[in-house]
Formats: C-alpha cells, sequence, structure tokens
C-alpha cells in the first residue's frame, strides 16, 4: 500500500494559497482605499488654494481722522469677491480684536468687497499699534501700519 502523503500536501499548499490570496487582496484593497483618500485631500487643498489665489485685496490708504478713527481704503484686485470677517490690533506683546464698520456699500452687500472696487472700513485709533491685520472670510489677510 502506498502512503497518502501527497494528498495532504496539495491540501496544505491550497490553503496556504487561499490564505496568501485572501491577504493579498485585503492588502490591495487598503491600498487603494488609502490612495483614495490621499487624493481627495489633495484635490480639496488645490480648490481651497486656487480660492485664496483668486481672493486678492490691498490696503491702498489710511487716513487717520480728527475724532480718533482710522479709515482704511481697500481695492479687491482678485478674480472673486471677498467677505471682510475680521481685523486684529497688534501692540507688540499683545493682540486684541477691536470693533470695525464697514462703509455703506460694503454693509449694503453683506460685507463684501466685489472685484475691481475700492470702498473703506473704520475702526478706532489706539495709540501704540504696531500693526493692523485685515482677514478675509477665504483665510487671505493683509498687514498695514499706522503711524
Amino acid at each position: 500500500m502506498k502512503p497518502r502523503r501527497g494528498l495532504s500536501e496539495i491540501v496544505a499548499s491550497m490553503v496556504v494559497l487561499i490564505i496568501v490570496s485572501v491577504l493579498g487582496v485585503m492588502l490591495y484593497n487598503l491600498s487603494l482605499s488609502n490612495i483614495n483618500n490621499q487624493e481627495n485631500n489633495l484635490l480639496s487643498q488645490v480648490q481651497q488654494n486656487e480660492v485664496v489665489a483668486q481672493a486678492k485685496f490691498e490696503v491702498v490708504a489710511v487716513n487717520k481722522s480728527d475724532n480718533n478713527e482710522v479709515k482704511v481704503y481697500l481695492y479687491n484686485y482678485g478674480q472673486v469677491d471677498v467677505k471682510i470677517s475680521d481685523i486684529y490690533l497688534d501692540f507688540g506683546t499683545f493682540i486684541t480684536h477691536p470693533t470695525f464698520n464697514l462703509s455703506e456699500d460694503l454693509t449694503a452687500n453683506n460685507g463684501l468687497l466685489v472685484t475691481s472696487q475700492l470702498s473703506y472700513l473704520t475702526t478706532d485709533y489706539q495709540p501704540g499699534v504696531v500693526k493692523y491685520t485685515i482677514v478675509s472670510d477665504k483665510g487671505v489677510s493683509i498687514e498695514y501700519s499706522v503711524s
């Protein structure tokens, strides 16, 4: 009688082959999902950077009036409308968040500085301010100093 050792080796090889195949498919699916997540994250970052690149505005002039107000003239030279969302005062040692008033045309547009529009905002003059920072809703910020 011949030993049946050959059959058990074939069954063992098939079991190992099935295990390796299943693990390979699982690893392949895992790597595909990671690649898709990275691609989606990259695309969203590119879209955000594209919006920021299109949202450009600058301080054209700054005037201090007699009633201790600073009037900041802004010009939107970007490709999209920009909403002015915040202003910060830097005193060198600390930063404050003052109130500010938008001009009538900005208020009428809900704070939007329309493309190719010149407008202004006013805030109280505070001595000792090193710089003012104006921030838009798209994350673009500009800085200026008042002497």
